[in-house]
């Protein structure tokens, strides 16, 4: 574990993450990390050549799926917000 939390604090520095760095800063898992990855949300994502080459995902991809994230979960708090007020009326 500890060695993990190493090279995650490690892989911060980079410009760019693995798959399982990725998951960690979006928590979300492995299946919807490659999903994006081949629905193209990453549009920078290279994969290393070879067959099980893994994916070098850029930051400024991460940053920008992390606020789509964000800004759905603001319109989904702000829709039941809005349900709530209709409730108390």
């Amino acid at each position: 574990m500890v060695r993990m939390i190493n090279e995650f604090l490690v892989s911060m520095e980079k410009d760019m993450a693995s798959v399982r760095d990725t998951m960690t800063l979006l928590d979300v898992s492995r299946p919807t990390i490659l999903r994006w990855l081949a629905d193209g949300r990453f549009p920078n994502a290279k994969k290393e050549s070879g067959v099980t080459g893994e994916w070098n995902i850029p930051r400024q991809d991460i940053e920008a799926i992390r606020q789509e994230l964000v800004a759905d979960l603001r319109r989904q708090i702000n829709h039941l917000e809005e349900l709530a007020a209709i409730k108390r009326q």
